[in-house]
């Protein structure tokens, strides 16, 4: 597994990526009306064996505990995981991969990252529905 791989699958979804000052893939969604921040999330391709996600909203500002809120955020959900880095929300994610996988295993990782981070930001501050 390889960026321009990963690059490629992103292609084959429509998903539009870049590639940033650091050489991650970054791919950016654009504010809409259920969630009005655009949420960029890099892909870093780390030694052919790990494919991560790490999110971040813009302008994105949470009234509240951002720990506490980042816990409760994870208890409703799965993945990513919400963390709190430098007193803001990211999500992040990683699929540690030791052996080879077909396109439609990375393609499926990806849509399905993608598709949680952004239900991950616009479920964020709701509150518990227990």
């Amino acid at each position: 597994m390889n960026k321009e791989q990963i690059r490629s699958l992103l292609d084959h979804l429509g998903v539009a990526s870049r590639i940033d000052d650091d050489g991650d893939l970054a791919v950016t969604l654009e504010a809409d009306n259920t969630f009005p921040h655009d949420v960029t999330i890099w892909i870093p391709v780390e030694d052919g064996r790990r494919l991560s996600f790490i999110a971040a909203a813009s302008d994105f500002h949470p009234e509240g505990d951002l720990l506490l809120m980042a816990n409760r955020n994870n208890r409703r959900r799965n993945y990513p995981t919400a963390v709190v880095r430098k007193g803001e929300i990211r999500m992040e994610y990683s699929f540690l991969i030791t052996e080879e996988v077909s396109n439609d295993f990375l393609t499926s990782c990806l849509r399905q990252q993608i598709s949680g981070i952004w239900a991950a930001f616009s479920d964020f501050e709701k509150e518990d529905s227990e």
